[in-house]
């Protein structure tokens, strides 16, 4: 699915931090997403619509405020101070994700040229 800024049309992305204990002291849910701090989550991607694009339940592993991680900034900052548990929602634009909508990367075939074993909904080539 191709997100369009010329229609304005952003991912909507559902994060749920499950920061690492640092501290066997204390609890999970004393801990607080912090710079250096070693944090988990898995995601949702959904439309405009609420409709789920993609779904991570496989947890993602960074360190918060760790430089050049690959994370999309404004997600990290969405996720400063949030808790074990607690659900994020980050509105992350095309700029910030992963670029403006180009049309020439699209491309269109018959249905009869695709191979059997990619003929479902949420096949990877």
């Amino acid at each position: 699915m191709a997100f369009n800024a010329d229609s304005g049309v952003y991912p909507q992305l559902r994060y749920n931090p499950l920061p690492q204990l640092s501290n066997t002291e204390n609890t999970m849910s004393d801990q607080r997403v912090t710079r250096n701090k070693a944090v988990q989550f898995t995601y949702t991607i959904a439309d405009e619509d609420g409709n789920v694009v993609e779904q991570v339940d496989l947890p993602v592993n960074y360190v918060h405020g760790g430089g050049k991680m690959g994370l999309i900034e404004s997600i990290e900052k969405a996720m400063e101070g949030s808790r074990s548990g607690d659900k994020v929602k980050v509105q992350v634009p095309p700029e910030e994700g992963f670029g403006e909508y180009d049309a020439s990367l699209t491309f269109e075939d018959d249905i009869a040229n695709v191979p059997p074993q990619f003929l479902k909904v949420g096949s990877k080539v």
